[in-house]
C-alpha cells in the first residue's frame, strides 16, 4: 500500500525497531498511518462508539497518480457531505499536520526534428535538442514564486551521436500550483509553449498535460478542523501541533474539493520518506491514534 520501493526491498532492508524508532521501506509513507488507522477503528468499535458512520478508503496507487484505479472518483464520492476527513499521511518531525498542499501536473514534451550529418550537411538538419532547449528556457521562465506556481524540466534526453543533428528529444516536466485557477493556467501556458516553434521544421507533441493532483486548498473548513484537532491535543495533555503548507501533493485534495473539512498528515511522525533512512517515532503511533480517536468522538465540538 502506497510505497515507492521496488518489490524485494523489504527482504534487503527489513522492518526493525531501534532506540524508539521503527525503520523499513514505507514505514513512514505511509504504512505507519495505515496501522494507526486500523487501531483507531478497532478502539472505537471495542469501546462501543457508534454515533455516526465512518468511511475508510485505502488506495495502493497514490504514488503513481492513480493509473490503475478510479480512486479520485471514490475519494470525491466518499468525501461529499462528510463532517470531517482525515488523511493519515505522516506527521512532521515537530508534530505538525498539513493544512494545504500544492497540486501537480507532469507533462512530457516529445520533439521531432530532422537528422543530418553535423559536419557535412548541418544546414539540412533540424535539431530537436535545440528546440527542446528553447522550450526548456521558456517553461522555466513561467516560474512565479510569489504565487507559488513552479515549473521544472527535470529530465531531458535526445540524440544519438555528437556528429548527428538530433532528430528526437524528450523533456519531462514537473509543475506545482496552489490553486485550481493556477492549475488551469499552467496547462494553457505549457500548451502555448508546445505550439510555439523555435527551430523551423521541428514538431512538438505533449502528453500528460493534465492535472495529476488538484491542490489541497486551505479553506475555512480546513482551518476549523485544524483548530478542533489542536484543541483535542490540549485536552489530552499533548503539545499543540503546528500546521504546515507543503509542496507535495496528496489525496486530501479530492474530498476537500467537495467542501468537506479535511486535514492531512495526521499519521505518526518521522522523517526520511522515500529514502533508505525512513523512520517513524514509535511513541507517536499511540499519541496520534489517541488524538485522532478523540477528534472523531468529539466531532460535535467542530
Amino acid at each position: 500500500m502506497d510505497t515507492v520501493f521496488n518489490q524485494g526491498t523489504a527482504a534487503v532492508r527489513p522492518f526493525k525497531v531501534e532506540n524508539g524508532r521503527a525503520y523499513g521501506p514505507g514505514v513512514l509513507d505511509m504504512k505507519g498511518g495505515l496501522v494507526m488507522a486500523l487501531y483507531v477503528i478497532r478502539a472505537l468499535l471495542e469501546n462501543g462508539w457508534q454515533e455516526t458512520d465512518m468511511t475508510v478508503l485505502l488506495c495502493g496507487d497514490e504514488e503513481m497518480s492513480h493509473p490503475f484505479t478510479d480512486a479520485v472518483a471514490q475519494f470525491k464520492k466518499a468525501g461529499a457531505g462528510k463532517d470531517a476527513v482525515f488523511n493519515l499521511e505522516f506527521g512532521r518531525v515537530d508534530g505538525s499536520v498539513v493544512t494545504g498542499r500544492k497540486g501537480t501536473t507532469r507533462p512530457t514534451l516529445v520533439v521531432e526534428g530532422i537528422a543530418s550529418h553535423a559536419g557535412n550537411e548541418p544546414e539540412k538538419g533540424a535539431s530537436a535538442i535545440l528546440e527542446l532547449a528553447q522550450k526548456t528556457v521558456a517553461i522555466h521562465a513561467l516560474n512565479n514564486f510569489a504565487v507559488g506556481t513552479t515549473y521544472n524540466v527535470g529530465v531531458v534526453s535526445g540524440g544519438t551521436m555528437a556528429n548527428i543533428v538530433a532528430d528526437k528529444a524528450v523533456g519531462e516536466v514537473d509543475v506545482r500550483f496552489k490553486t485550481i485557477v493556477e492549475a488551469e493556467k499552467s496547462i494553457a501556458d505549457v500548451q502555448r509553449i508546445v505550439e510555439t516553434n523555435y527551430v523551423p521544421h521541428t514538431k512538438t507533441t505533449v502528453t500528460g498535460n493534465v492535472i495529476k493532483f488538484m491542490p489541497f486548498e486551505t479553506t475555512p473548513g480546513v482551518q476549523r478542523l485544524y483548530e478542533h484537532y489542536a484543541s483535542q491535543a490540549e485536552k489530552l495533555g499533548l503539545a499543540k501541533p503546528g500546521q504546515q503548507y507543503v509542496g507535495g501533493a496528496s489525496d486530501a485534495a479530492w474530498p476537500a474539493m467537495t467542501g468537506a473539512p479535511t486535514l492531512c498528515g495526521v499519521g505518526p511522525c518521522g522523517a526520511g520518506a522515500h529514502s533508505d533512512s525512513e523512520y517513524i517515532e514509535v511513541a507517536t503511533l499511540t499519541e496520534r491514534a489517541l488524538l485522532l480517536a478523540s477528534c472523531i468522538m468529539e466531532l460535535d465540538e467542530l
